[in-house]
């Protein structure tokens, strides 16, 4: 409602209250991001991953926080840095897709991968799987990653849209 003088303060509390509250130090984040305050934002990400290092939303909160603005490199450093220090599947999904979306194909590849040794039925792994079967021009393996997301997902629009592009 445009009064972010209000809303610092409430989630200020909220920490307060819940120091363990991922989402209240990301909410807080996000608003000096939405204020202009950059250096105040990523202190503020940076702080609820040193607060709270095993949740894989506070570990990668800076880091989403770079794949929202776009900025790439900084995600994938970011991404890479905390992948090491938390061994969170979501993280390495993350980090994946920050690959993928940078154009970072083999590198995405690997760590999707990975990902599927230790869980074979990691349906994000296993979309990103196939965008990458796809963009690499391998319909027929795209179709068969696809297919398999939606069997745990059947409500999962991307993987339909996918699969039809596949398909087609």
């Amino acid at each position: 409602a445009r009064q972010p003088e209000k809303a610092e303060p409430l989630y200020r509390e909220a920490i307060e209250g819940n120091p363990k509250n991922t989402n209240a130090y990301i909410g807080l984040a996000w608003l000096y991001a939405r204020l202009g305050n950059r250096a105040k934002a990523e202190d503020t990400f940076r702080s609820v991953a040193k607060q709270l290092p095993d949740d894989p939303d506070a570990a990668m909160a800076l880091g989403n926080y770079y794949m929202n603005q776009l900025e790439l490199p900084l995600a994938i450093h970011e991404l890479e840095r905390v992948s090491e220090l938390n061994k969170s599947l979501a993280i390495k999904n993350r980090l994946a897709g920050a690959y993928y979306l940078a154009g970072q194909y083999d590198d995405a590849t690997k760590v999707v991968q990975k990902i599927l040794v230790v869980d074979g039925q990691d349906v994000d792994a296993r979309l990103l799987m196939g965008m990458l079967y796809l963009r690499l021009g391998n319909t027929n393996e795209a179709v068969g990653a696809f297919t398999h997301v939606l069997l745990y997902r059947s409500d999962l629009a991307p993987a339909h849209f996918y699969l039809g592009v596949s398909l087609y």
